[in-house]
């Protein structure tokens, strides 16, 4: 800051921002912040979803002679389904079969590119030479039927628990495949649609030990007529489950990603469900009831307390400026973070209450539970489930972060809250040289590694793994014998320029706005220290005040002011 300012600093007697800090608002924001913490713990209570998820991912994942994250190759991938999905899925006995309640049916459907040709290669390649399609996709996606498979299948379909209609030898499109249950999701390499040649079976027939042998059956047949091939690009394995041990409605969702470089790439996701938004359950019910409270909570935020703060910053600027229009007071208030921070806990409540109780989204699954169980809810409940979770999350941010602006009624919480805040404004102009630079060394890092390390597959991916660096994570960054001079040079210039740089400089402008705030917002904490009489005016209304408390405590305020003469002499 230079010499002379700082000797010249005083401290200013920095008192205007305790006018913001009201009793009502301290317990709005804390009433929200609460119940949304019950209502997030309701929703996603902690320790059980990991349990029942690595209950479905051992079962499946590690019962037989191959495990699932193992698989590397095609002969693997049929011993996998031979030996631990016809086993759990259709043994009575099964460890899945006893900790969960199977339902609706047995997904398997596999996706392929189309034959080979030359026109796939680059054009430097002799024309005897025949390529396939990288990826998988609503242009490369193969549509033939396979008319070996389908003479087999039109003589068992229906029967020993198949699903009736089911063609395992005919293409099913995108959406096609999402009428039949099919969804899109996003593995290791890329994001795969609905589409594929599909496979059912019904987790509800009740001869499990011939819809054992009959799955057998149908492998070795599917195994004949090369239904995985390279040009298969995926082969998934879906299902739906109850676990009433857990109360856990269970997606399972198994993918093996077969590229065309000849490696298979496994990958398990579970999502997990709780039907808690029914009225006629006691939790459901207190749900509800918590729901409306929180609504009426966000009512006062939108209406009273930020029409309030925006009047407040509108004194303000009138004093300093001149006047301006109400308009002007409320562009002004949501420009400022506390008007964001509103906006956003309001927006955020109503997703998440119209998702819940007005666009019904959750009703699939309410019906289920109350009646026969024989279906199961779609992808799109998972999603809506996962989306209204992790609204939950965002809003007690949004409240806990409004909430801790409150605690600037206390000095020391104040000092440091200013000091982030100032901090923040002029890091961010060091950003605009630190940013361009950043980005140069993860172009670089992407380039170096990108052949040898999956954290380094793709731009994004390697951001992530260099802020990791630069935070200190030394596996981030290994060194390898092909790549040994161009990492110890990268890892030299990397820590020495842009990591010391950026968190020096952090440091630096930190600690130069902390003794700034310091001294001129409370260099003698002492004489902001409130006592008795402030406390009772901050949280007493004027007829309380002067009715009741001076009368039961009626040296209050000369306390208040013997310590004020007592500072003055000082």
């Amino acid at each position: 800051p230079g010499l002379f300012a700082f000797m010249t600093q005083r401290d200013r007697e920095v008192k205007a921002h305790l006018k913001r800090v009201r009793p009502g608002a301290c317990l709005l924001y804390l009433s929200l912040t609460v119940l949304t913490l019950i209502s997030f713990l309701w929703v996603n209570p902690p320790d059980k979803e990991y349990y029942c998820r690595l209950g479905v991912f051992e079962t499946l994942g590690n019962s037989g002679s191959v495990a699932f994250e193992e698989i590397r190759s095609e002969e693997q991938i049929w011993t996998w389904l031979e030996e631990s999905v016809a086993a759990q899925f259709f043994t009575n006995t099964s460890e899945l079969r006893q900790a969960n309640l199977l339902l609706g049916n047995l997904k398997v459907w596999v996706q392929r590119v189309r034959s080979p040709s030359n026109s796939k290669c680059p054009h430097r390649v002799p024309t005897d030479i025949a390529c396939l399609d990288q990826d998988y996709d609503k242009w490369s996606a193969s549509s033939i039927d396979q008319e070996a498979l389908k003479t087999y299948w039109n003589s068992v379909d229906g029967l020993d628990g198949r699903i009736n209609g089911t063609r395992p030898w005919q293409y099913l499109s995108p959406e096609q495949g999402a009428a039949r249950g099919l969804f899109g999701e996003t593995a290791t390499l890329k994001h795969y649609d609905s589409s594929g040649y599909l496979l059912a079976y019904d987790l509800q027939y009740l001869d499990l030990e011939g819809q054992y042998k009959a799955f057998l059956a149908d492998l070795a047949q599917l195994k004949w007529t090369n239904w995985l091939s390279e040009r298969s690009r995926s082969l998934q394995v879906a299902f739906s489950a109850y676990n009433p041990n857990y109360d856990f409605w269970v997606l399972g969702w198994f993918m093996l990603e077969l590229p065309a470089n000849g490696i298979v790439f496994p990958f398990f996701d579970t999502g997990l469900y709780r039907g808690i938004y029914q009225a006629s359950t006691d939790i459901g019910l207190e749900s509800l009831v918590v729901d409306i409270i929180r609504f009426v909570l966000i009512f006062l935020v939108l209406f009273y307390e930020a029409q309030w703060q925006a009047r407040f910053k509108m004194r303000k600027v009138v004093s300093d400026e001149g006047p301006k229009s109400s308009w002007w007071s409320i562009f002004w208030y949501c420009a400022s973070w506390r008007g964001l921070c509103d906006l956003g806990c309001s927006a955020t409540f109503l997703a998440i209450f119209f998702e819940r109780y007005v666009t019904g989204a959750f009703r699939a699954l309410n019906d289920v539970e109350e009646s026969t169980l024989q279906t199961i809810y779609k992808k799109s409940t998972l999603d809506a489930f996962r989306s209204n979770v992790l609204a939950e999350a965002v809003l007690f941010g949004f409240g806990s972060f409004r909430l801790l602006s409150l605690f600037q009624l206390n000095r020391t919480a104040y000092v440091i809250w200013k000091t982030l805040g100032m901090a923040v404004r002029r890091y961010i102009r060091f950003l605009l040289v630190l940013g361009p630079l950043l980005v140069g060394f993860i172009l670089l890092a992407q380039t170096v590694w990108q052949s040898d390390s999956p954290l380094y597959r793709s731009f994004w991916v390697s951001s992530t793994s260099v802020f990791m660096a630069l935070l200190g994570d030394s596996n981030s960054i290994t060194v390898d014998s092909a790549t040994r001079p161009i990492t110890t040079v990268y890892l030299l210039v990397f820590y020495s320029s842009l990591s010391l740089l950026c968190i020096n400089t952090w440091i630096a402008v930190l600690v130069h706005e902390y003794q700034v705030t310091r001294v001129t917002a409370g260099f003698r904490q002492s004489d902001y220290a409130w006592g008795e009489y402030q406390y009772a005016s901050w949280l007493l209304p004027g007829p309380c005040l002067r009715g009741v408390y001076l009368r039961l405590r009626p040296g209050a305020r000369l306390a208040k002011d013997g310590e004020a003469k007592a500072n003055a002499e000082g």
